[in-house]
């Protein structure tokens, strides 16, 4: 395939599979496999929204989960409790310096032992440590923006 021909292909849209708009705090599956480039993330995982795009046809960012260990990682939070129902002793991991924006059909509801729908919605006290790691990973951009850098334009810019 020519190069220019790769560049251009973009895979199918996933049919949508919520019927109401996710909110902050809650927790979806997220299917981040589709064009991915690694190390982003791959395969399906939990995701926290947090900044939910208020209506289904606009985009939302989310955070990944992992069971992965990440013991002494500064930009991962463990979660005193898995958000999923059906592995909720099983030690989890919400991922902070991994920012993602998505569109509602990367996202499914996570489901009981029954398979029913449920939305489980993260602790203020845990979205609150997941928001100060988040603020370490992107502590340059946060930083400039309280204070900004002496105000001298960077060369070559108009």
């Amino acid at each position: 395939m020519e190069p220019f021909l790769e560049m251009q292909y973009k895979p199918p849209k996933p049919k949508l599979q919520l019927k109401s708009v996710p909110r902050y705090g809650q927790v979806y599956w997220c299917d981040f496999s589709i064009s991915n480039v690694l190390p982003e993330f791959d395969d399906t995982h939990p995701a926290v929204i947090i900044r939910s795009g208020q209506k289904l046809n606009r985009p939302h960012l989310v955070l990944p989960m992992t069971t992965v260990d990440h013991t002494g990682d500064v930009y991962a939070y463990e979660m005193p409790r898995n958000p999923n129902p059906k592995k909720p002793d099983k030690r989890s991991w919400v991922i902070c310096n991994q920012v993602y924006t998505v569109a509602s059909e990367r996202l499914r509801p996570m489901t009981d032992a029954y398979d029913n729908p449920r939305f489980p919605t993260i602790a203020p006290a845990d979205m609150h440590e997941i928001g100060k790691r988040v603020r370490v990973a992107l502590h340059r951009i946060i930083q400039d923006s309280i204070e900004p850098p002496a105000l001298t334009r960077n060369p070559g810019a108009s």
